[in-house]
């Protein structure tokens, strides 16, 4: 068919351009049509048979068979080559259906298929322009996109000459391509056009293809599709046609993957096979070495003329080729899903293939090629970390962490692995699993330990002192990764808030400053961030699901709540990690013994389970830690005496000790040894690399010996019997010595003629070993000698200090950095040929793929261990760059790491951290200081206010550091502000004695210099007053003490608490003492302690606090916080500065009036608490009078005021008038009996209030109340009625003078006193007060409900109220008061008396005759027979009250005895009382 017959027109033509005799347009909408309505009824069942015969690719088909493009030599090629399948199981033949979409299958219209081939033609034409391939592809796109072409190319489907089925069949006989493959190969020629507008429409054409459902390309043909457009990205010169062709690569393998993700049949599907074609030809690719970056080390001697004499080595193609397979991996890698990373054939490529790619690559010199490879990493990290658990280890040791502890690497090395660390430390299962994997497994490395301390010792660098030999550029590109990495220990913090679920302010200005600017510098800001949305989307998502899955545990059990199952795997995390950090702990112990003794130190490892006492397993012990036992002392034990022995016990066999014990270590030590094949030197370097040979000739003859043994047992065809290798080893011994000890003379070194002549005759029967091998061994010892590692370090630090000098110098044109660089490519040699060691060693292995605790276990649950591993070294690191650091960044860098962490460690209730923590921070406050305050000092108080109010819930003790900055703030400000300080308000004048003159020579020249300095530090403190007041306000200060009102009860009790604390230093006198506790104030260097005066502002703030949280706590928990605050009142109230203690005592009236607001419930006891320290004043004997005066005053206005609603503060009240009636002061004691005057005479009736009714003001049931049963508030209310009409009872008689003392009471006070007792009987008689309901008792006088014994129930409850009335009498007629005549006596003898007596003859008949009896036996007659007892004093006049006889008649004779009962003298007398009036009224 020739080209003649086609015109290139567009498709389908318009209505004007068609012939009369053309098909119409929808001819060929009505073939398609047709033809899938015939399939349909042909195949009804094809969807179903689609899934149930796909075939399995149990071996996919060798790289040479598909030609990927893995070399830029062969993207230009214009068609696939397929070949055989060698050495792997191939598709299965026996498919009777195709697997493909069935619209793949659909027959297109014929003229559909002649214009493709006519496509074709103009593709593969030789002499094609440039403009018909630019209309053949734009024509060919839009066929395709409108569904007129359908077909397949590759795969199982295809089963012409382009489809697996016909690999193996001869060229010549095989049939034809699929007229999809052909067209596919057709656009590749067409792309090898340098016209930018083909390439694109080439592109698109491509993209169109592998995008339409109607074309099915896969396997070669899919990679054909790809390798072209990889091709136009290489070659174009069309920055628009490059980003095109990138784009649709990225889009090309993500539809592959996801097809894949979302097939129904799995492993099984043409995707699954397409995925690990595409995947293993691009990690092929991406591994291929460049030359000029990925080359071997070179010297310094030929780095400069390779700088000289060449310009840039890299090859441009072979570079981009590299770069854009590793973004497309990456880009696989990020939208893998579940089948992807389970896949077996996926993770046995990914351990064996992409491992040692990305091996190289992350090491690679070019920045963007390391980059993207890191990040790919990171990728394997998230979704392969149960199967790349080995890898991960290796790559993160020997890779990451060696750059950033190697002087030698780069700038742009150490910046990509600090980008990589901080993305993996801001994903929260990352970093959680690092630390369950790693750090919680016996069996790892502390790999989450081991970042921590390579980031603290990378951020210490910015604090060091910068050298002369640093240019510029240098120090800054030190210092900005140093603060990149304190940026990424601050976003570990950051990722412990986000797994605890609290808030934390995401500061990504102020964290990733410097992490950006080094983007910046190395040109990433295009590439972005390792972490992409779509992986954190996934975090957020796995996170939500461990949450999910904790609930559903709690659902499904009943018994088993979300506390208590995550509190088991928080003890579990625990468990296992602490048992292996106490067991590195005991080990480093048992290190340092075995270092100063073997003998102590393989003791304490025996008796602490590392290993018993058998030679065998202390052998293979000392092997196993070669790197971290002392090599020396390991020497000494295999080098030991042949019959030394460890235990001295008798009969010991060798083994568990005994005799030969050491001898036989040596053995097996030398036993697990492999020296199979390895050349003579290199063995006795191995042998020699776990300890240091001893000193003496004896020990390294046995050891040697050993050796001797197992090499030749090993290697049976070397020498011809062990004696020989005994010889020749203990020889070589000495030639490295010889030519390697720094004190023999270079010409006095042996030769190799020399080390020959020293071996003749040692061979068998005296022969000579070959020379050849003597020789070799010669040159290897010289040019490397035997040492152990720690020899090296010592001696390459030894050459950096020695040449430290010279570093600006070059010598033979070869300069520091030249040195450098060639240092780190051996550096870098040594960590790639280690670490694919490892990598291979591990492929044999199988992974540990189960699931076990860390992947049940959620974030949450790890972060107090591993904030137990990071906050010491964190603390470190951040306190010493705020202390040396200037640099803005870095301090706020700084300031929020310390944010975070006392949130998380306050959080996770490490209080040891967390007052590390606070401590640490105020003390760079300089608050009460004499240093001057920089801006990292204002940060720093700000910070610390801002953990305040933000985080106070969780500061516990450690609010005693806040609240003395907040106190020395307040200081300061007020000094700024030119307003009196409290010290000068409060400090007492004192009269001050003129002080002696002691001058002495000299003592002018020091008193002039201490006061230049007072001069200075003045100044000093007078601009930080002055910064203070310009940098804070007020309102920040109120808004701490305001903000309690969130705390919860125990916060605030540690407030409350830690308060009170800085308010007693405060009023010391030590309110200029510093955050570290040493007085900071050099003016004053004489001062003593507390010279300064008392400060009031904390116990001002305490009061603040007090009224703050006194309404909007419940009583309950407000009497247990001011419990801690009734003390320090009490205390304070007694202060020997009377200004303090009013104050002290007023603050109490005013919290109190405003507390008495509130009446107090019936069962509660709050009122007594509150008032307590108003009777703790009182009773102090340091109080003055003044203030009992002020309280007594307060005590008066609490009555007169807040009567109504007293309750149990009525006992407070009246033991405070008791006490007052013991006061030496006659104004104290007559103003206390004036308040109990007032009380009676005002406020009785509320003291003496009765409940309304016997029932209880609740709902009762009907039956309680027709049972008159009384409620339980009823007899509690009438309880505490009895019991406080008691305490009155007491406190008005104790106004009655009972005892002879030197101070006097007013005679108007007791007989006032006497009077109320009157009061008090008619009160009871008047039934005002009732008695109590229960409560009697007869054991404690002192406490409520005392009665009389022998009693009823109902007997005894009524005396409670009339004993103390009745003893209080009693009492006073024994007073032994002398009266102002001498004598016993006195007016309050005879007071007391007659009050007994009237209060006996009114209301006398109240009592039954028991009661009578108790109150005569127990009361009035032992008072008086004391009173008798101790009335001494003569008898002055004698006075009888009857009127039937004088005075004196009654002691003249008895008088005559009562009549009878039955007298008719008394029964006439109580008729006629009978008939009268009074009788009936008195009864």
């Amino acid at each position: 068919m020739g080209m003649h017959k086609f015109q290139f027109e567009s498709w389908p033509p318009s209505e004007e351009e068609k012939p009369a005799d053309a098909t119409p347009k929808r001819s060929l909408d009505e073939h398609l049509q047709a033809q899938q309505k015939e399939q349909k009824q042909q195949d009804p069942e094809d969807d179903e048979d689609l899934e149930s015969t796909v075939g399995d690719f149990s071996k996919a088909p060798d790289e040479d068979d598909l030609k990927p493009f893995d070399d830029v030599s062969t993207v230009t090629a214009a068609t696939v080559k397929t070949a055989n399948t060698s050495g792997a199981s191939s598709v299965e033949e026996n498919l009777s259906e195709p697997v493909d979409d069935p619209r793949t299958r659909e027959r297109m219209h014929e003229c559909v298929i002649n214009t493709m081939e006519a496509y074709i033609m103009v593709f593969t034409h030789p002499q094609k322009t440039n403009l018909a391939c630019e209309m053949a592809l734009n024509c060919t796109t839009q066929l395709i996109q409108r569904g007129y072409f359908s077909g397949r190319a590759g795969g199982v489907d295809d089963l012409t000459g382009s489809g697996p089925s016909h690999r193996e069949t001869p060229a010549e006989d095989k049939p034809d391509p699929s007229l999809l493959h052909r067209l596919m190969v057709a656009c590749q020629k067409c792309g090898e056009s340098s016209k930018d507008t083909v390439q694109s429409n080439c592109i698109t054409c491509f993209k169109t293809i592998m995008e339409s459902p109607k074309c099915s390309a896969h396997e070669a043909s899919m990679l054909l599709a790809i390798r072209s457009i990889f091709h136009i990205f290489l070659v174009t010169k069309s920055e628009e046609c490059q980003k095109a062709a990138k784009k649709c690569l990225m889009q090309i393998c993500t539809n592959i993957v996801r097809r894949m993700e979302e097939s129904p049949l799995k492993q099984n599907s043409l995707f699954y096979t397409d995925a690990y074609y595409l995947m293993r030809s691009l990690v092929k690719l991406s591994a291929k070495e460049l030359q000029g970056i990925d080359d071997k080390a070179v010297t310094a001697a030929n780095f400069l003329t390779r700088q000289i004499f060449t310009t840039n080595t890299v090859d441009p193609l072979a570079l981009s080729n590299k770069v854009l397979s590793l973004e497309l991996i990456c880009q696989i890698m990020e939208c893998a899903g579940d089948l992807f990373c389970s896949g077996e054939k996926f993770v046995h490529m990914v351990q064996a293939q992409l491992c040692v790619a990305l091996l190289k690559n992350c090491m690679s010199n070019h920045t963007q090629v390391a980059f993207i490879s890191q990040k790919t990493f990171l990728f394997l990290v998230y979704k392969f970390k149960t199967h790349l658990k080995d890898e991960i280890q290796i790559f993160m040791t020997n890779i990451f962490l060696r750059v950033l502890h190697s002087d030698n690497s780069s700038f742009a090395q150490k910046a990509l692995v600090l980008e990589s660390l901080r993305s993996l430390c801001n994903d929260p299962v990352l970093l959680t699993q690092i630390f369950l994997n790693y750090d919680c497994d016996f069996d790892s490395m502390n790999l989450y330990k081991d970042i921590v301390f390579h980031l603290t010792k990378l951020s210490g660098k910015s604090t060091a002192q910068p050298t002369s030999t640093l240019s510029k550029k240098d120090a800054e590109e030190h210092f900005e990764l140093s603060l990149a990495a304190v940026e990424v220990l601050v976003s570990i913090l950051h990722t412990f808030l986000k797994a605890l679920g609290m808030p934390a302010s995401n500061h990504k200005e102020i964290n990733d400053t410097a992490g950006s600017k080094i983007r910046g510098i190395l040109g990433l800001k295009d590439v972005g961030r390792f972490k992409s949305q779509q992986v954190e989307q996934l975090v957020l998502t796995e996170l939500d699901e461990l949450d999910e899955s904790f609930v559903n545990i709690s659902r499904s059990n009943s018994t088993t709540s979300l506390e208590n199952a995550s509190s088991q795997l928080a003890d579990q995390i625990v468990h296992a990690f602490d048992r292996k950090r106490n067991a590195e702990q005991s080990f480093e112990v048992g290190s340092i013994r075995f270092t100063l003794s073997l003998k102590s130190g393989l003791k304490y490892f025996i008796d602490n389970g590392f290993v018993t006492l058998d030679a065998k397993e202390i052998a293979l012990f000392f092997l196993e830690n070669k790197d971290k036992l002392d090599k020396t002392q390991m020497g000494e034990v295999l080098g030991k005496e042949p019959d030394a022995c460890f235990v001295k016990t008798p009969d010991v066999e060798a083994e568990k000790g005994g005799s030969g014990f050491f001898l036989r270590i040596l053995q097996h030590y030398t036993e697990a040894l492999d020296f199979k094949d390895l050349m003579f030197d290199d063995a006795i370097r191995l042998f020699l690399s776990g300890f240091r040979l001893p000193g003496e000739a004896q020990k390294i003859d046995r050891i040697m010996e050993k050796f001797a043994e197992r090499f030749t047992h090993q290697n049976p065809g070397v020498f011809p019997n062990a004696d020989t290798a005994f010889i020749l080893a203990f020889s070589v011994i000495m030639l490295n010595t010889d030519l390697h000890n720094p004190s023999i003379k270079p010409e006095r070194r042996m030769t190799l003629e020399g080390f020959q002549k020293n071996n003749r005759g040692i061979g068998e029967n005296g022969s000579d070993l070959p020379a050849d091998f003597l020789a070799g061994i010669f040159e290897r010892i010289k040019k490397s000698p035997f040492s152990l590692k720690e020899d090296d370090a010592a001696r390459a630090a030894a050459e950096v200090m020695e040449t430290s000098f010279f570093t600006d110098s070059t010598l033979f044109g070869a300069s520091a950095e030249e040195r450098k660089r060639e240092k780190f490519e051996k550096e870098r040699e040594e960590m790639m040929t280690a670490t694919a060691q490892l990598i291979r060693r591990r492929r044999g292995k199988a992974n540990a793929s189960e699931k076990n605790l860390s992947d049940s276990v959620a974030p949450a649950d790890v972060v107090k261990p591993m904030m137990d591993v990071t906050w010491g070294p964190l603390i470190g690191i951040m306190s010493q760059v705020l202390e040396s650091s200037s640099d803005e960044r870095s301090i706020r860098v700084c300031l929020n790491g310390f944010v975070y962490a006392i949130r998380v460690v306050s959080h996770s209730d490490m209080s040891l951290a967390r007052d590390t923590f606070v401590n640490s921070l105020a003390k760079f406050t300089f608050l009460g200081s004499i240093k001057e305050m920089k801006f990292k000092n204002i940060e720093a108080i700000r910070t610390l206010m801002n953990i305040a109010v933000i985080d106070g819930e969780y500061l516990g003790e450690s609010w005693g550091p806040v609240l003395q900055c907040i106190s020395q703030l307040a200081r300061m400000r007020m000094a700024a502000s030119g307003l009196d300080s409290d010290e000068s308000f409060l400090q007492q004048q004192e009269s001050k004695a003129p002080k002696r003159s002691t001058k002495t020579f000299g003592d002018g020249f020091f008193a002039n210099q201490q006061q230049a300095k007072a001069v200075q530090t003045k100044e000093r403190t007078e601009m930080n007053e002055r910064a203070i007041l310009e940098s804070f306000s007020e309102q920040l200060i109120d808004g701490v003490f305001s903000s309690t009102v969130k705390l919860s009860a125990r916060s605030l009790g540690h407030f409350i608490q830690q308060l009170v604390t800085v308010s007693r230093t405060e009023l010391e006198g030590d309110s200029k003492r510093s955050i570290t506790g040493v007085k900071s104030s050099s003016a004053n260097d004489g001062s003593t302690h507390g010279e300064d005066g008392p400060s009031i502002f904390s116990l001002q703030r305490l009061v603040d606090v007090a009224d703050f949280n006194m309404d909007s706590r419940p009583r309950v928990i407000w009497t247990q916080v001011w419990e801690i605050m009734a003390d320090f009142f009490a205390e304070i109230g007694c202060h020997t500065n009377l200004m303090v203690s009013v104050f002290a005592i007023d603050s109490l009236k005013q919290l109190s009036s405003k507390f008495l607001e509130k009446p107090e419930l019936s069962e509660t006891r709050f009122q007594r608490t509150f008032l307590k320290p108003f009777l703790l004043i009182i009773e102090n004997p340091r109080t003055p009078d003044t203030n009992r005066e002020l309280i007594l005053q307060c005590i008066d206005q609490m009555v007169s005021t807040k009567a109504h609603n007293l309750q149990s503060g009525w006992k407070i009240l009246f033991d405070i008038l008791m006490v007052a009636s013991r006061d030496s002061s006659e104004k104290i004691m007559v103003q206390a009996i004036n308040i109990l005057q007032r009380l009676l005479d005002q406020h009785l009736d509320q003291l003496c209030r009765l409940p309304s009714s016997k029932t209880s003001d609740e709902e009762d049931t009907k039956e309680d109340e027709e049972d008159g049963e009384l409620s339980a508030s009823y007899i509690r209310n009438r309880n505490s009625t009895a019991e406080d009409f008691v305490l009155m009872c007491r406190a008005s008689l104790s106004f009655v003078q009972q005892d002879n003392t030197e101070s006097r009471f007013p005679i108007g006070v007791s007989m006032r006193a006497l009077c109320h007792s009157a009061i008090y009987a008619d009160l009871i008689a008047e039934g005002r007060i009732l008695p109590p309901i229960s409560g009697s008792q007869t054991e404690d006088r002192s406490k409520h409900g005392y009665t009389y014994a022998d009693l009823s129930e109902k007997e005894s409850l009524e005396m409670v109220l009339w004993r103390p009335i009745l003893e209080g009498l009693a009492a006073a007629a024994k007073s032994t008061a002398p009266s102002q005549a001498g004598g016993v006596g006195c007016l309050i003898q005879r007071g007391s008396i007659l009050a007994l007596r009237a209060i006996l003859l009114r209301h006398g008949y109240l009592f039954s005759n028991r009661q009578l009896s108790a109150v005569l036996q127990e009361t009035i007659v032992p008072s008086f027979s004391e009173a008798a007892k101790n009335d001494v004093s003569p008898v002055v006049s004698i006075t009888s009250e009857s009127p039937a006889m004088s005075s004196l008649d009654f002691l003249g004779k008895p008088l005559p005895l009562p009549p009878a009962m039955d007298d008719d003298g008394l029964l006439k007398f109580e008729q006629v009382a009978r008939s009268m009036d009074w009788y009936v009224v008195m009864l």
